[in-house]
């Protein structure tokens, strides 16, 4: 989904106010100001029509920085748009935005057309109210692929990391695989999701082919660093073994379980489908 998407789905390449801040149109902000303050019943001032976008880092409307109650809760619950929230079809704060445009609905459907895998965990309260969406990019050269090692635990998973707020989904993979493993890739479309239901959260993982076009300076978290994650290879065969071990490993926590369990999905999945070869 691309950046310029709102909360709500509204498109804000399109929308009005971003258009007079980007070019800076004095003649447009104050026709906006006028249609805006005629539509609300308020006084907007063309000082006030600045605006990036709802889910980009920049200046944004008064409205849209503080008052958008769509905005507002989605920013507190966590979700990347509302059409991660379970309420979307019956929530009435966005139903009106769908009455006026369709459209808006339709851009915040999930677009990469790619099969969904689901696991449900055995906490899982059967109702979930926030999501996380993560990205992850397989790299695999010479039969080998590269994983993020924590030594401190003895501990593999598949590099990458959680959507950070206004990012492209496909950007957030690029950035995590070069902060995590210092490599740098240009990333095929979404191959794979899966989607964990633990508690009341719902993790959603999206997975992508990377190939490697050059290198740079890892930058760890500070968590990172205490665990000791480092870069490492594994032949595919032997990632996807490592991996199978979620069931057998007693001294995994219940999340580590769940990430072996889901990384051993994802690579299982990728390989009958021919997308990997053993």
């Amino acid at each position: 989904m691309k950046d310029l998407i709102a909360y709500c789905g509204l498109d804000c390449e399109n929308c009005q106010a971003r258009i007079a801040t980007v070019k800076n149109d004095e003649a447009l902000r104050e026709k906006v100001a006028l249609e805006w303050s005629a539509l609300n019943g308020v006084t907007i001032t063309p000082d006030m029509i600045n605006c990036e976008g709802c889910r980009v880092g920049g200046v944004k409307t008064p409205y849209c920085d503080k008052l958008c109650p769509i905005r507002q809760c989605a920013l507190q619950s966590g979700h990347a748009t509302c059409g991660r929230c379970a309420e979307l079809d019956t929530c009435r704060k966005v139903g009106a935005i769908f009455d006026h445009n369709p459209d808006a609905k339709r851009n915040l459907t999930p677009d990469h057309g790619v099969e969904i895998i689901e696991i449900i965990g055995d906490n899982y309260d059967g109702k979930w109210n926030k999501t996380r969406v993560a990205c992850r990019g397989i790299v695999i050269e010479d039969g080998k692929i590269l994983l993020s090692y924590m030594a401190a635990s003895d501990f593999w998973m598949i590099p990458g990391g959680g959507l950070e707020d206004g990012e492209d989904e496909a950007a957030c993979c690029v950035r995590e695989l070069a902060e995590e493993t210092g490599v740098c890739v240009e990333l095929s479309p979404c191959v794979l999701e899966i989607d964990e239901y633990y508690r009341d959260r719902k993790y959603i993982t999206l997975y992508f082919f990377g190939s490697v076009v050059g290198s740079c300076d890892r930058k760890p978290t500070a968590d990172e660093v205490r665990s000791g994650m480092v870069p490492r290879r594994l032949p595919v065969k032997e990632a996807i073994a490592v991996f199978a071990q979620y069931a057998d490993r007693a001294d995994l926590s219940e999340i580590k379980c769940g990430v072996y369990q889901r990384e051993y999905a994802a690579l299982r999945r990728l390989s009958e489908q021919g997308k990997i070869r053993l």
